[in-house]
């Protein structure tokens, strides 16, 4: 994000008022042109092993949003969303900050499509019920500064930075048999929204779950948000034949993750089936069952 300000005042030079405040005429306004850019740059966090050994449809296209705040004020005083990355804000002459939130919507849309962005203190996902996983394109990216409006004010920058955490599931085993689908589910909360000034997960939803076809044994991936510092997400797999039977199920595989990181998990999944105390017996014989307080041993590679 740029903020760029160019003027000149025949009667108010550098030498005339070296402090500019001795130098303000009340109803002065500056053009300040705001550019935003956007680093996508995301590191890799963790590579763990569970067990010893999709874009939605349509062009994406980030949208960018801008807000304008007195210093130290956070009500806006001026806002604005676009396809491009270039803002320009008409501002009177004083200490400001400038909030930028960038995210991916279909092409040609502007209005809000993962994240709804009337809340800066909860910049909720969209859509519980039909929640977006393995969508490389769910990313919000998010930053902000401090600069001040003057007769030559100078260039600022500030680069918006991922505020999610992307985790992938890869199968260390294959299915013996023919898989219809995979559903993923978050046995405990998942990271639903986020505090754009703290830039701090402010928001958890429960009973979060999400299903899509099988592609080898890349299992899955989702973004969620997260703080700068590790949390666990725990991730419940369910794999179904092409009778919508119950083939595979993980309980819960614990995934470390956090802000800007991307974690790889590899563990067995379609070769066990771990039974789950809140669901109805199965009757005898079908599949494997394992005991639910079997010892995972993770190792973590950072």
């Amino acid at each position: 994000m740029t903020l760029a300000v160019s003027s000149s005042f025949a009667s108010c030079s550098k030498d005339d008022a070296p402090n500019e405040d001795w130098c303000v005429v009340d109803d002065y306004k500056a053009d300040v042109k705001l550019n935003v850019s956007v680093d996508k740059t995301m590191f890799s966090h963790a590579d763990i092993v569970v067990d010893n050994p999709e874009t939605r449809a349509g062009v994406m296209q980030l949208r960018y949003n801008a807000w304008i705040f007195k210093e130290d004020d956070a009500t806006p005083i001026a806002h604005a969303s676009s396809l491009y990355s270039n803002f320009s804000f008409s501002l009177p002459l004083g200490k400001y900050r400038a909030l930028a939130w960038v995210d991916y919507v279909p092409g040609g849309i502007q209005k809000d499509f993962y994240f709804f962005t009337d809340d800066l203190t909860e910049m909720l996902l969209m859509d519980k019920a039909g929640y977006s996983g393995n969508d490389n394109n769910k990313m919000a990216f998010c930053n902000e500064t401090h600069f001040t409006v003057s007769y030559r004010t100078p260039e600022v920058f500030v680069s918006a930075v991922p505020q999610m955490a992307q985790y992938r599931i890869i199968a260390n085993d294959s299915p013996s048999f023919d898989v219809g689908y995979i559903r993923i589910s978050y046995p405990e909360n998942v990271p639903a929204a986020l505090n754009a000034f703290t830039r701090e997960v402010s928001y958890c939803w429960s009973g979060v779950s999400y299903q899509h076809s099988y592609d080898g044994n890349f299992v899955t991936t989702d973004n969620v948000f997260a703080n700068d510092d590790e949390h666990k997400v725990a991730v419940k797999v369910e794999v179904f034949d092409l009778d919508g039977k119950l083939r595979a199920r993980r309980l819960n595989v614990s995934i470390p993750v956090r802000k800007g990181g991307i974690t790889l998990a590899r563990a067995n999944i379609f070769s066990i089936l771990e039974e789950d105390p809140d669901d109805p017996k199965e009757p005898s014989g079908g599949g494997v069952g394992i005991d639910p307080d079997f010892d995972d041993t993770f190792e973590i590679i950072i």
